[in-house]
């Protein structure tokens, strides 16, 4: 009986079945955050610059992309801008 649970767990956990990358390959392929990431953390970062130790705030959700606006720089760039306008007002 133990020989056989080895040989099932040793066959569903080495399987390419049960491993999402293998069989579907990379998702995010150049390894990049996406949109909505890098909103967020530009956000953090606009609404802490210049205050080294500020608690960094938790960014509201991510709007909707303008047009012509969808890599993670773009994103980044606007959450740092929208960040910064709320330092501003507190």
């Amino acid at each position: 009986m133990r020989i056989f649970i080895i040989v099932l767990v040793v066959l569903f956990t080495s399987s390419p079945i049960f491993a999402y990358e293998s069989y579907f390959g990379n998702t995010n392929e150049t390894n990049q955050p996406s949109y909505s990431d890098a909103y967020q953390e530009g956000y953090q970062s606009g609404a802490t610059y210049g205050k080294p130790f500020a608690i960094k705030p938790i960014a509201p959700i991510t709007p909707i992309q303008k047009i012509g606006q969808s890599s993670p720089q773009d994103g980044y760039n606007r959450g740092f801008l929208d960040g910064l306008s709320k330092k501003r007002r507190y």
